[in-house]
């Protein structure tokens, strides 16, 4: 999910004419959000886990820091997009 946005981030490449820039920005910006999102839902299911027992505290700890790297990942590649196209959002 995340390597698949970050490879789509890296190919990108903006219209030298500006047409259909802030469409093309805003569709993989809103893709972005939607993989944050998940990554969101899957550590409130994670801390559920936790909480019920369901996995240990060690496995909560790694995914925790798994996830926290994904995030990273992620804010690299909307920065980048934000580059790529110029726009500060």
């Amino acid at each position: 999910m995340v390597d698949e946005f970050v490879a789509k981030v890296g190919s990108v490449t903006p219209d030298v004419n500006n047409s259909g820039n802030l469409d093309q920005f805003f569709s993989l910006k809103r893709e972005g959000d939607q993989v944050k999102h998940a990554l969101e839902n899957y550590e409130n299911d994670l801390e559920n886990q936790y909480r019920t027992g369901t996995i240990t505290r060690e496995d909560y700890r790694k995914l925790e820091r798994e996830i926290e790297q994904l995030e990273e990942v992620l804010d690299s590649a909307s920065d980048r997009l934000e580059i790529t196209f110029g726009i500060d959002d």
